[in-house]
């Protein structure tokens, strides 16, 4: 009986972990075609402000999507040829859409 309890209390204990407690939310954003003036897709962060992905999955390039988003931030600045905006180069480590 002790034994079903306490694998009762492990499974309830793993379930419970967050997988994605080192993600940040935010939302993919579509500035523009960047041949002309935009600067293609940028992650807008919940924390506040944007940065730039230095690669963006085809399955993410979506407008307003939702995402969970695990980065590290590379050094590197993107003014986006001509553009006003300077960003942060961010390195996508892994996305996931944000369901939630």
């Amino acid at each position: 009986m002790k034994r079903i309890a306490l694998l009762a209390l492990v499974c309830i204990a793993l379930g419970s972990c967050d997988k994605y407690k080192d993600y940040q939310r935010g939302f993919i954003m579509d500035s523009g075609d960047i041949t002309t003036n935009g600067c293609g897709y940028l992650l807008k962060l919940n924390g506040g402000g944007f940065v730039k992905p230095a690669y963006l999955n085809s399955a993410f390039q979506h407008d307003n999507m939702k995402v969970k988003v695990k980065l590290v931030l590379s050094g590197k600045k993107d003014t986006c040829d001509m553009g006003m905006a300077i960003y942060d180069e961010a390195i996508i480590e892994d996305i996931v859409r944000d369901n939630d």
